[in-house]
């Protein structure tokens, strides 16, 4: 009898242990709550100790038959549905595992520094505005968010940790808020599901984001003093790209937004071709050889840098940033002008980023027609006496308000003053009692200034300068 009771808990184990290393083990961002990219072709990918697998998605009647590598790893490639759900995808080793409410729609990718970073609830005595409502809304929205966990590494790493969550009060409180605030206004657009992935990590370089290999191809002095200035392990090459971004790169996505830069403020004369190659390394990993992955991304902050509000350290990096414009095929720029705050580098309002991106993304990649998300560019400069006359390009024929802050005017000697500024006939003219002879206009050219210059679907202009006098 002993030995029956013996044999029988034997083979019982022995089943046990089979059907263990039978389970299907999926990444991270393959699990319930996830949003997968619609009308698409899509990876799903993970580990088996099977031979063989199957797997149905529950939107189609299609069976998928895979064969697992010799390393037990699986990679199959399948074809999404139109925006919808709540669906289903069954892997089936020998065991089944399901992974459920699968939501077809729209997938980003959301990076950067401490402005991507900061969640809903805000950092300690620094508020977002529109919080308390979008916590309240929460469930009225199909926006899915996945955070990656932060980590760093010195190799590249395949996985990551972080788990999809659904609309909940709870989600969006502790989501970024820059990136829910885009998804939201792209859902409330495009009435479809939208899931973001966000990888943040707050005070960390642009060199971090990218790998040792692209890192190395920028000019050695600007990134070895980079490095000097601050040599934390977060801010070295290729931390945050081999733990934060490598292992999203199976993951279909249809594009990205970006927030950061106020790390890198005194590489203004390279931070543009810091970003080309950061964005080359991101499409490349995504095997994007079109550039069809549009990359939008946020002006930094205006705010009392280096405690001196009289510094231009920020629009110097805005400059870059608008360089980058130009190196970087299908991308656009969220003006930030009019919304910072002299004291605070975290500005409050988050709803209008996440809105300004929003409009970057329905005009440049939705294809909605009408929203003016283009910069300022100016077009003719006249000298009409103590007068200098500013002519712009189509999205800033019209501006308001009428008069307008932030301006500046100075002569031969190179001495700004506050100027009055005054939209006429298409125009804008600039003058100052305490200057005869104008030679010179800035816009908001400053850290920090207040400024208030829109065109008439509500952008902001960038700030700006006729002058190259850096200083």
């Amino acid at each position: 009898m002993m030995k029956k009771r013996y044999l029988l808990s034997l083979c019982m184990a022995v089943l046990l242990a089979v059907e263990l290393q039978a389970k299907v083990v999926l990444p991270a961002l393959l699990c319930d709550n996830m949003v997968v990219q619609q009308n698409s072709v899509v990876c799903l990918w993970g580990k088996s100790d099977a031979s063989v697998l199957t797997v149905k998605p529950s939107w189609t009647e299609k069976e998928y038959r895979i064969d697992v590598s010799g390393n037990g790893s699986f990679q199959l490639w399948i074809e999404t549905p139109s925006a919808g759900g709540p669906f289903e995808i069954e892997f089936n080793d020998g065991e089944k595992t399901t992974v459920r409410n699968v939501m077809a729609g729209e997938v980003w990718i959301c990076a950067g520094q401490s402005n991507m970073d900061m969640p809903m609830s805000g950092y300690p005595g620094q508020p977002v505005n529109g919080a308390l409502e979008a916590v309240v809304e929460a469930k009225e929205y199909p926006v899915h968010v996945f955070m990656v966990n932060r980590k760093l590494s010195k190799q590249t790493e395949e996985q990551c940790e972080g788990k999809w969550e659904a609309p909940s009060a709870e989600s969006v409180m502790h989501s970024s808020a820059t990136a829910y605030f885009f998804a939201k206004n792209l859902q409330k657009s495009l009435q479809v599901p939208v899931g973001i992935i966000v990888s943040a990590w707050g005070g960390t370089s642009i060199l971090s984001w990218m790998s040792e290999k692209s890192v190395n191809t920028l000019p050695s002095d600007v990134t070895k003093a980079c490095v000097e200035r601050d040599s934390r392990e977060q801010n070295l090459p290729g931390r945050l790209f081999n733990a934060m971004i490598n292992p999203l790169k199976n993951y279909t996505a249809k594009g990205f937004i970006w927030y950061q830069g106020e790390h890198n403020l005194q590489e203004h004369l390279t931070y543009d071709v810091m970003m080309k190659t950061m964005v080359d390394e991101w499409r490349n990993s995504w095997n994007d050889k079109k550039n069809e992955m549009p990359f939008y991304f946020v002006q930094i902050a205006p705010y009392r840098y280096f405690n001196n509000s009289m510094g231009i350290q920020r629009p110097l990096i805005v400059e870059a940033q608008k360089r980058a414009l130009e190196l970087i095929p299908n991308s656009g720029m969220a003006t930030t002008t009019d919304i910072g705050e002299e004291f605070c580098i975290h500005p409050a309002k988050k709803p209008v980023v996440g809105l300004r991106l929003a409009a970057c993304a329905l005009a440049g990649t939705y294809h909605v027609k009408g929203l003016c998300t283009s910069d300022i560019k100016i077009e003719e400069i006249k000298h009409l006496g103590d007068k200098m006359i500013l002519k712009f390009n189509n999205d800033f024929r019209s501006v308001y308000p009428a008069r307008m802050k932030g301006f500046e005017i100075a002569g031969k000697d190179r001495k700004f003053y506050p100027a009055e500024a005054v939209f006429k006939n298409g125009t804008i003219e600039v003058c100052s009692d305490s200057v005869t002879h104008p030679e010179a206009v800035r816009y908001a050219f400053r850290n920090y200034v207040e400024a208030d210059m829109k065109n008439v679907m509500g952008v902001a202009a960038s700030s700006f300068r006729t002058d190259n006098w850096n200083e």
